[in-house]
């Protein structure tokens, strides 16, 4: 197709770029489903269209092909990454084949130049070696001819986002960046830790009662699912045939009594629970999650084995009844009244530095048994900040006070509250920043684009109503 333009403009050498964007989405447990072979035509239906298996399969080779060309050549990507990416670029070519948007062959070449011929010459021998290279190494199976078509289908991508992504940056928006990552502060705090104000824990039975009636919200159980599975794991000696029967079976005894399987149960679990004797994936709660009642799942590809399920009970999700939750409910409520001690007390002490216009808070500190005082070393506002940890809305807090300045509100941590003074900070180099400008334009104009193409796939997930056909 391209193979009079390709002999006289490309080079030997091949670049590799960077991911502008990693998407990984599990759309409806549809991860794991692309190993699944070819035993039923269709796999899944998108706004009621069916999606065959060998659809899935050649949007799960593209994401594979992207990933290999377009980031670091000896990076290991996870079989989940690459099925969950080819979930999307199926998502995005359905909606760039409904705008009806089109590739030239000249379009092609010049993607194919830019990415990884940028010097502008071309050796047949060496491009086609190239494809061929990558195609039996991971196993692609790739033409010169399909490698383009591929290529093809990444372009389209492109213009649809091009045609729904706008991304601008202004100087402030860069100057403000810049400061976030180069400027240092260094703060001294005084803490009062909540454990210090533990003490009476009698609360009446009245008492309890009441704070249940009033914060139910606190006591929800999740909805769970008790799931009856068969495990079926890669060295058994019947696999094959066990992935051929899948595909007829209506029950899961059927497989069982076949071929001498045991079916377990998992007792009822959360989304965010572990399956005893496989381990913590996700993928398959999900697709637990979206079955109904007594209903088989596909025949699933875990990381040790195979898997099917059949969902055998389901609970809601409910409120613990209080006869059940009493001992929760009383934690509880000692766990606010510690907590609203510790930040009475912290006001004081907040209060008393204030009037007194007290300014050495170690002085405070020794004073005071429930009073610690704490001092960092320099930090950045992206950096963890010692003994407070990753808190943006605090970072925000440090980085608007001036030097030697206290702010002026008690701030709750996690494990008690903390007195802040802004000891030191780096002043901010406007020289530097005016180098640096264009940089930091086009650093805030990249994640402007990632975060808008995340929301662009994630409004198309929701549209898509995308489900998967079981094998009953």
């Amino acid at each position: 197709m391209l193979t009079s333009f390709r002999t006289k403009h490309m080079k030997k050498t091949l670049w590799f770029l960077a991911i502008v964007i990693s998407v990984v989405f599990i759309l409806s447990g549809g991860s794991g489903l692309l190993r699944r072979g070819r035993q039923k035509e269709f796999i899944a239906t998108i706004n009621g269209r069916k999606i065959s298996t060998s659809t899935l399969h050649h949007y799960h080779k593209m994401a594979q092909l992207y990933l290999i060309t377009h980031s670091q050549e000896d990076r290991n990507f996870k079989q989940q990454d690459i099925e969950n990416l080819g979930v999307d670029f199926l998502l995005l070519n359905l909606r760039a084949k409904k705008e009806k948007i089109k590739v030239t062959d000249k379009e092609v070449v010049e993607y194919v130049m830019i990415n990884f011929f940028p010097g502008g010459k071309f050796n047949q021998t060496d491009y086609t070696n190239f494809v061929n290279f990558i195609s039996s190494r991971y196993n692609l199976g790739l033409t010169v001819r399909s490698f383009e078509e591929y290529i093809r289908e990444f372009i389209k991508i492109d213009k649809l986002f091009a045609r729904h992504i706008n991304a601008e940056a202004t100087d402030e928006e860069a100057r403000d960046l810049y400061i976030k990552e180069t400027q240092k502060a260094k703060i001294n705090y005084l803490f009062i830790p909540y454990k210090k104000f533990k003490g009476d824990t009698k609360i009446s039975k009245n008492e309890i009662e009441e704070f249940y009636e009033n914060n139910k919200n606190l006591f929800q159980q999740e909805a769970k699912v008790n799931m009856r599975y068969l495990f079926i794991r890669d060295d058994n000696e019947h696999k094959d045939e066990i992935i051929k029967a899948a595909s007829q079976i209506k029950a899961l005894d059927e497989l069982k009594d076949k071929f001498f399987l045991k079916i377990k149960m998992t007792g009822f679990i959360g989304l965010g629970d572990p399956i005893e004797g496989i381990g913590w994936q996700p993928q398959l709660n999900k697709i637990a999650f979206s079955l109904k009642e007594k209903e088989l799942s596909p025949l699933i590809k875990s990381e040790k084995g195979l898997i099917i399920m059949e969902k055998f009970q389901e609970q809601p999700i409910s409120i613990v009844a209080l006869s059940q939750t009493t001992k929760k409910v009383k934690e509880k409520i000692i766990e606010e009244r510690v907590k609203e001690k510790a930040k009475k007390y912290a006001q004081t002490i907040l209060d008393l530095i204030k009037k007194k216009k007290l300014k050495n808070f170690k002085k405070v500190a020794s004073r005071r048994k429930n009073v610690e005082f704490k001092e960092t070393d320099y930090f950045k506002f992206y950096d963890y900040i010692a003994g407070i940890g990753l808190d943006r809305n605090i970072s925000r807090i440090i980085f608007s006070l001036e030097k030697g300045r206290m702010h002026p509100q008690i701030l709750p941590l996690i494990n008690g509250i903390c007195i802040i003074r802004l000891a030191e900070i780096t002043e901010v180099s406007e020289e530097d920043f005016e180098e640096k400008l264009q940089v930091y334009l086009n650093k805030i104009k990249q994640n402007k684009m990632i975060l808008e193409r995340v929301k662009f796939l994630s409004q198309l997930q929701k549209e898509s109503n995308l489900k998967l056909l079981t094998l009953q």
